[in-house]
């Protein structure tokens, strides 16, 4: 029903579009236009009252196919998608501009284990550390996993001449699901919500702050298929695959007779500072603050709470524009910041007077501690620009990631230490062919990383009645391995874009591969390549 939504809005827009010159139609590119002004991809919508294009839209469907054994713990060798999506900024008045965004994935892998909660940056969710994992103890269960995920967002921004207001949504509904023993069943629904403003102070500075509320819920059923005598077992990691094995059964993390929630909720607070110093230059700033907490479980007298968390995100966008003539320079930098605790939760189970059991909490137990920092540079120029599509696009990208997290398992802990560093170039050419207009582009890639795979410790001498914990060292490998060896990536990329007989729609179709190549030959990865091909066909209008 959903879909069928989406390609009705897709029509309604496509045949709503106003009729324009063919040769400006030709020379329109969406993505340029988006990331031409940062405000634009601002949390804070207030910011959209400053687009001054013609209104635009561009609708897209893609298919995608991987293969190659190079791949996370979390993720498949081989995969099959399929993406459906449109959006749009479109000025209803001189006062109010809106954008919006509709979007379907379908995703398929085949050979997976790993964690049981969902890929939350693949399926459009907030993309925030886990504050642990559930994950299979063996790799003997390996099975095909499948994803729907449905996206939806809406922003509006209102120009009050000394004062701009703005609001945006985004909603994000996604079902997953194992189909082996031990099976699993997902339902995701992940929301941010933000509220924002901003005040121009003359003509070179302008200021904006917003409100950011974010909450998600992600429950999991387990459960096999029909009777079975086979023992299955998954590991609670509380970080780097260390922690306690559980059996699957009526109870624990895992419990088959009820629906396990994992939610997390944040509140967060952004403010942006745009200053022009010169006509052709200009300099944007976005500093945000979340605090997030949640829990796993349900939180009810007859139910138990297993852990709770909290954290805190720090993050800083900065964009140095230079835009001179047909030429557009962007320098962009961010930086960000979490940390994260988890703790267990310690119970005894009660039975009160009607015979009902219920739980009674004594304090938290800390089971992990986590931070992660993530930095990243890029420079783009767009040369030659007529009307809105660059002649040359080029770029890079610096990126820097370090990750520490310490798992405890009183007396045990086992703590992780890791960074890595990448960079990417890459170049695209769009050149004017009879009617239509190709663009080609290449790119290259390197990471490269180091640091500690685990150093396990203990906090006091263990009893006699005390066993190490459990890990999953298969998971703990692959993860470091894609994370730290040295690895390469190529990517090449063709569009063909034209005016469809008939219709004043830009249609193109475009065919992109990538390729990725570690040189490590760790015996617990899959293998040494990934290979990745898009076809996708759509229209900007």
């Amino acid at each position: 029903m959903l879909i069928k939504r989406l390609i009705y809005v897709m029509l309604t827009l496509i045949l709503s579009a106003t009729a324009q010159a063919q040769d400006s139609l030709l020379f329109r590119d969406y993505r340029f236009v988006k990331r031409f002004d940062p405000w634009l991809t601002s949390d804070n919508a207030a910011g959209l009252t400053r687009y001054q294009n013609n209104n635009i839209a561009e609708a897209e469907i893609a298919f995608g196919m991987g293969r190659g054994g190079f791949v996370n713990y979390n993720e498949s060798p081989k995969t099959i998608t399929l993406d459906a999506s449109v959006e749009s900024f479109y000025r209803i008045s001189p006062k109010v501009v809106v954008f919006g965004r509709m979007a379907y994935d379908n995703y398929t892998g085949r050979n997976m284990t790993g964690s049981v909660f969902m890929n939350r940056e693949q399926s459009g969710g907030h993309g925030e550390m886990l504050p642990f994992d559930i994950v299979e103890d063996s790799l003997t269960n390996e099975g095909r996993k499948h994803s729907d995920t449905y996206q939806l967002t809406g922003a509006v921004g209102v120009d009050f001449k000394k004062l701009s207001l703005g609001a945006r949504v985004d909603y994000t509904a996604a079902n997953y699901a194992k189909y082996k023993d031990l099976r699993h069943k997902n339902k995701l629904m992940d929301l941010t919500a933000t509220a924002g403003l901003s005040v121009p102070l003359g003509s070179r500075l302008t200021i904006g702050a917003d409100y950011r509320y974010h909450r998600s819920n992600e429950s999991i059923t387990f459960g096999t298929y029909g009777k079975n005598d086979k023992v299955y077992k998954s590991l609670v990691s509380y970080a780097a695959f260390m922690g306690r094995v559980e059996q699957f059964g009526n109870y624990g993390y895992t419990d088959k007779s009820r629906e396990m929630p994992l939610f997390d909720t944040s509140h967060g607070l952004g403010v942006q500072i745009d200053i022009v110093p010169l006509r052709e230059l200009s300099f944007f700033s976005e500093f945000s603050y979340s605090h997030r907490s949640g829990y796993y479980g349900r939180r009810s007298p007859y139910t138990i709470t297993y852990t709770s968390h909290s954290g805190n995100r720090y993050s800083y966008s900065g964009c140095l524009t230079y835009s001179l003539g047909r030429q557009l320079h962007k320098l962009d930098l961010h930086i960000g910041s979490e940390k994260l605790q988890n703790n267990s939760s310690n119970w005894r189970e009660l039975i009160n007077d009607a015979g009902s059991s219920y739980y009674e909490y004594y304090d938290d137990v800390k089971t992990a501690d986590k931070v992660l920092v993530d930095m990243s540079l890029s420079y783009t120029a767009s040369l030659g620009i007529r009307h809105e599509l660059p002649t040359w696009g080029l770029g890079g990208t610096l990126g820097l990631m370090h990750r520490k997290q310490t798992g405890y398992l009183y007396p045990y802990y086992r703590r992780q230490d890791i960074r890595n560093t990448s960079f990417d170039i890459h170049a695209c050419r769009n050149v004017v062919i009879r009617k239509g207009v190709l663009s080609v582009g290449l790119g290259f890639g390197y990471l490269n990383g180091s640091g500690d795979i685990c150093e396990d410790g203990t906090l006091a001498t263990p009893s006699d009645k005390q066993s190490a914990p459990a890990s999953m060292d298969a998971f703990l490998w692959r993860e470091y391995e894609w994370l730290t060896s040295p690895q390469y990536a190529i990517n090449a990329s063709g569009k063909y874009a034209f005016i469809f007989p008939g219709t004043h729609l830009n249609t193109f179709t475009r065919l992109g591969i990538s390729h990725l190549h570690t040189n490590s030959s760790n015996a617990l990865l899959y293998g040494k390549n990934h290979t990745q091909i898009t076809l996708a066909v759509g229209c900007t209008f």
